[in-house]
């Protein structure tokens, strides 16, 4: 469900270069359209995914944690380490 949720948005604003989801976690390497924040994606992302986990399970509440380990990729050398 998670890496169908990312894959929806590949190409849509951003350019999905690809991703792990394990358990409780997933990483993923993306690239932002100009036009918005990874704040803002990532809320996105987050609250299509929470809906649908929701929607399966039948009940209500908070689905991710409030806190968040984003990070952002600078440069070429930056995304190979």
């Amino acid at each position: 469900m998670v890496a169908d949720n990312l894959r929806h948005f590949d190409g849509d604003h951003d350019i999905l270069g690809g991703f792990v989801v394990m358990p409780n976690d997933a990483h993923l390497l993306v690239r932002i359209s100009p036009d918005r924040t990874m704040l803002d994606q990532c809320c996105r992302w987050k609250h299509d995914q929470a809906v649908q986990v929701h929607s399966l399970l039948g009940r209500l509440g908070h689905l991710f944690q409030a806190d968040s380990f984003d990070r952002l990729v600078r440069d070429e050398q930056h995304f190979r380490k």
